[in-house]
């Protein structure tokens, strides 16, 4: 907001300080401007056409420089930030969540589901609600979607081998049966469908055989 005065000289007095206080906020802010303005000169006083204003007024531009140690620190932040990354970041992490919560992944595929898709998806919903949470591929060039998968994996494979053994010990089924039958069947199970989804998505079908003898190598 403007502020408006009168500055006056006394016989015989040829300068005057107008002071200006700067309130620091200790916040980030870019170089500014303001102008100071002397205008409607009384008692004879005239000033110097040649000068910015011309003989009607006299200006002089102040400019205020921000500190240089707050802003090289947030001008490096923001250079390490990419905000259209974490855009589609949290847009992607949106999708996953639409994603699992829908029969066959979208509102629009679930009004065409059948009663078989609705089947498996409420059996696999609480997993998909789980494994949304990894993050998108695209985040730190996919290693933090490796690393979240690994540990997914392993937890869930944990799980598994834990509850099939413990139902092997309750209906009395020796351990490796249990391991080449209900361990065997919750782990490569999962693996048919993400294969027969890489064969129908992927015209060569590479990435469905490898899944295919990567999953039976490790069973």
């Amino acid at each position: 907001h403007g502020v408006e005065g009168v500055l006056e000289f006394q016989p015989g007095e040829q300068e005057q300080t107008i002071v200006i206080p700067i309130v620091d906020d200790q916040e980030y802010e870019k170089d500014e401007y303001f102008r100071v303005l002397l205008t409607d000169p009384m008692g004879g006083v005239k000033f110097d056409e040649l000068t910015d204003g011309g003989g009607e007024c006299c200006i002089a531009i102040v400019k205020i420089f921000s500190d240089d140690v707050v802003r090289t620190n947030v001008d490096k932040l923001l250079s390490m930030i990419n905000t259209d990354a974490m855009q589609i970041t949290s847009t992607t992490y949106k999708e996953q969540f639409v994603s699992a919560w829908y029969c066959r992944g979208s509102k629009e595929e679930q009004a065409e589901a059948n009663w078989f898709d609705w089947v498996l998806h409420i059996l696999s919903l609480p997993f998909k609600l789980i494994f949304a949470l990894c993050p998108p591929p695209h985040v730190w060039g996919g290693w933090q979607c490796f690393f979240a998968s690994l540990i997914f994996i392993g937890i869930l494979t944990a799980v598994i081998a834990d509850v099939a053994n413990l139902l092997g010990c309750c209906i009395g089924m020796d351990p490796s049966i249990t391991a080449i039958t209900l361990v065997a069947l919750g782990t490569s199970l999962p693996d048919t469908f993400a294969s027969r989804t890489a064969a129908l998505d992927d015209p060569f079908a590479d990435a469905s055989i490898g899944n295919i003898m990567g999953s039976n190598s490790v069973n």
